[in-house]
């Protein structure tokens, strides 16, 4: 027999997002020409740097940098100004093409007397003649069936194909407060609280038109909505083995409810019930359930309605069988519509839409005093709530997807749905929303339009760059080698990197008197040569992280990078600028004493090449020496460097490009992180815990304040400020976190010479970087509680 040949392709199917591991974290400014026009006509009190959360993930070829933001950054096509808009909607005019999302065909904003239209194509131009009534106030425009088009002014209801017009319905004597459509049906509610429900019909022979199919008018109703369930779970039927606490009377008025309380005899309840405590906690949370002996029988499927007098468009409904709705069977899924109102007494009633245009909608759920909801405790196990009127069991589930979602006011949130999980973004970059429209467009997919206070009008996009199915907005750029440290230069708004790469090497360090030397060991092809990490420092663009060229400064043979970060140091008098400090090791081996070199770089701004604008900016070294220890830690303190070189810390003054010592101080083993606050330098140690230092500049002294009195593998050190007062964060390498306070009238911290631990938290997590931001108020209710105060973000 022949052998057969297979081929197998893979393809991907799905991806799970990753950050982790993260390294070291920083915040940057995500700086573009879009962020900047938005922010352009805020008032003061709205305008907020926009910030990012940078952070270093994986090594390798899986290096990336993920850039987190917590809100919703739009990408602006265009924008216009339009006073006195108040709001807007979009309609469709076409049928929807095979495989694709149909584009909208007009845009309708509503101002205080007018009404303006507009066509979209390649060109958005407003519409000076058609069926639109463009001389009243619009609150209402929607589409209706599949292709057709509803305007609802004050007082008339206009039905339009197109930019024609078929139907005119005038409401003079009772003015239109709200309305609504779904599908074929159209709810209006009026000024003197009625409701009025339209059934698009389409009989034989005759044009498409609007027909009047339910009126409520007995309570005065403040509020509407109509709802379609596609899941099948939205249902009244009750079943048997669900435990109900009431039964269902119809009395012959329409469908009223009435509640009353079966309870279940006391012996149910026994312990004999329950032969172990597994069968115990699968009763009480969820596993088991009861018939109740007095419970009304399931009620009778809804059948299917008879869609004679119906037009070809609408699909009749498929017959309703509750007692299937969990199990396996492979029935198609009911549609059911549903009217949801609340009247001004607080009763929320729930009425079922039939398709059938002769049958006239059904009462399905009522209860008395819903806005009182919140305000009311009522056991009904034992009493019957005098405030709930109950017919049957209303059943919802999580699988009914909601995509597309937008909650507008002062704080709007951009909701999205991917993999079963709900998402909030807040967009708060362009102030207060007054209106929002979704917009699918031929120059604008999947986008959407909205008004802020200014009454300019935003055509924008989702940021395509950004991953949505996370917790925060995120975007991964592949480095695919490992990125040790970053810096923000905030002056140039450039990232600075710190990266390695790992190339094999044939040599090795030897030390010869007070020099060292290199000797080359020559091996056969096949031997596998030991790796080198080989540092480089390289200088990125904020917007689209693209290198800077001609900006890259490599380090020495076996010298690692040990710590960057960008500091504020005098120069020429009190004049502070910004520099990128660097503190480096050389790793040779235990025969060659370790030394390092502390760099400092500036970034200045050069006439750009030709056609290359990203060319501005150069990388400049300043100062360059070599330290007779490993530089392990920089920071800088009332514009001196500091640094921990070996085991000593030092403060160097920076002047005609040198730097001057100033003064120093004996520390632990290793310090490895360090931060600086006024005149305070907190130095987190490898193996010694956490220490307090102080500068005193008017005696050029550095001294100890306090210390910790138990020793703790550091992770991370940082400083929690709450307003007036200070205190200490440390993390460890058994995934804790410490909070210590400086107490020096406490007994048991001998005069402060030790720091007093206030409490401590078992994370979970290496918390490896820590981030100090002050609290923004502006979004907050009530903020005298939370001013001065700063988060610490790990």
């Amino acid at each position: 027999s022949k052998k057969q040949t297979h081929t197998y392709s893979l393809e991907l199917f799905d991806s799970l997002i990753n950050i982790g591991p993260c390294g070291y974290a920083i915040v940057g400014e995500g700086d573009s020409d879009e962020i900047r026009l938005l922010q352009r006509h805020l008032p003061p009190h709205f305008q907020t740097t926009p910030l990012d959360l940078v952070t270093t993930s994986g090594t390798g070829k899986c290096g990336t940098v993920s850039i987190l933001q917590q809100t919703i950054k739009p990408e602006l096509i265009t924008t216009q100004a339009l006073p006195g808009s108040i709001d807007m909607w979009t309609v469709y005019s076409s049928t929807n093409e095979q495989g694709e999302k149909r584009e909208h065909s007009y845009i309708l904003i509503s101002q205080e007397t007018s009404t303006l239209i507009f066509q979209t194509g390649i060109d958005i131009t407003e519409l000076e003649q058609g069926g639109f009534l463009t001389n009243e106030q619009t609150i209402f425009c929607g589409n209706i069936g599949e292709q057709l088009i509803v305007q609802i002014t004050r007082l008339h209801v206009i039905l339009l194909r197109d930019s024609t017009q078929l139907q005119t319905i005038s409401f003079e004597n009772t003015p239109i407060r709200f309305a609504t459509s779904l599908d074929r049906y159209l709810a209006i509610l009026t000024t003197h609280g009625a409701i009025h429900v339209y059934l698009l019909v389409q009989n034989n022979n005759e044009p498409v038109k609007l027909i009047e199919y339910y009126k409520l008018n007995d309570k005065k109703y403040t509020c509407i909505n109509l709802y379609v369930d596609q899941s099948g779970l939205f249902t009244t039927a009750i079943n048997t083995n669900i435990y109900s606490h009431s039964t269902i009377v119809n009395s012959p008025k329409q469908e009223t409810i009435q509640a009353s309380t079966a309870c279940l005899p006391s012996s149910s309840l026994d312990a004999a019930e329950f032969p172990g405590d597994d069968d115990e906690d699968e009763w009480l949370y969820g596993g088991k359930t009861i018939e109740n002996p007095l419970a009304p029988p399931a009620a009778p499927p809804v059948e299917s309605m008879d869609t004679s007098n119906i037009s070809s468009e609408a699909k009749p409904l498929p017959t309703l069988n509750n007692n299937n709705i969990n199990s396996n069977s492979t029935d198609p899924i009911p549609i059911t519509r549903w009217l949801v109102a609340i009247s001004k007494d607080g009763t929320l009633a729930i009425h079922e839409l039939m398709t059938d245009g002769t049958m006239a909608a059904t009462i399905r759920f009522e209860i008395a005093k819903f806005n009182s909801g919140l305000k009311t405790l009522v056991d009904t196990h034992d009493t019957a709530p005098l405030m709930t009127h109950y017919l049957g069991k209303i059943e919802t589930s999580c699988s009914a997807y909601v995509y597309e979602l937008l909650i507008i006011g002062l704080g709007p949130k951009k909701d999205r749905v991917s993999k079963g999980n709900l998402r909030a973004f807040p967009m708060n970059i362009d102030g207060p929303i007054k209106t929002f429209a979704e917009f699918n467009n031929n120059n604008c997919r999947n986008g959407y339009l909205y008004f802020n206070q200014k009454d300019d009008l935003r055509i924008s996009v989702m940021p395509s760059k950004r991953i949505l199915d996370t917790p925060w907005p995120l975007h991964k750029i592949p480095f695919k080698q490992t990125v040790h440290f970053l810096c923000y230069h905030v002056e140039s708004k450039l990232y600075a990197a710190t990266i390695s790469t790992n190339e094999p090497t044939n040599t090795l360090v030897q030390p010869s008197g007070e020099d060292r030397e290199s000797i080359t060991y020559q091996k056969e092809l096949n031997f596998l040569l030991p790796l080198r990490e080989q540092f480089f420092v390289q200088l990125y663009s904020a917007i689209k992280w693209e290198p800077i060229p001609n900006a890259k400064i490599t380090m020495n043979e076996w010298e690692h990078v040990t710590c960057m970060k960008t500091i504020a140091l005098r120069f020429q008098g009190n004049l502070m600028k910004t520099y990128i400090a660097i503190g480096t090791a050389n790793c040779f081996n235990e025969d060659v004493v370790s030394r390092g070199r502390v760099i400092l770089f500036d970034i200045i701004e050069v006439v750009p090449e030709v056609n290359q604008p990203l060319t501005k900016h150069k990388l400049k070294t300043v100062h360059d020496r070599e330290e007779k220890g490993p530089v392990t830690a920089v920071d800088s303190i009332l514009g001196y460097l500091v640094a921990a070189v070996g085991q000593k810390v030092y403060i160097w003054q920076y002047q005609n490009n040198s730097l001057k010592g100033i003064a120093f101080v004996d520390i632990q083993i290793y310090c490895h992180r360090m931060v600086t606050m006024k005149n305070y330098i907190l130095i987190g140690d490898v193996h010694k815990s956490i220490a307090l230092l102080r500068y005193q500049e008017n005696m050029r002294v550095l001294s100890y304040v306090s210390r910790d009195s138990r020793q703790l593998d550091i992770f991370a050190t940082d400083f929690f400020i709450d307003q007036s007062h200070v205190q200490f964060v440390a993390t460890d390498s058994d995934r804790n976190m410490y909070i210590y306070a400086h107490a020096p009238t406490q007994k048991e911290t001998q005069g402060g010479q030790w720091l007093l631990r206030k409490s401590d938290f078992h994370i979970g997590y290496p918390i490896t970087s820590t981030i100090r931001m002050l609290v923004n108020v502006n979004n907050l209710t009530t903020k005298q509680n939370f001013e001065n105060k700063q988060a610490l973000l790990m």
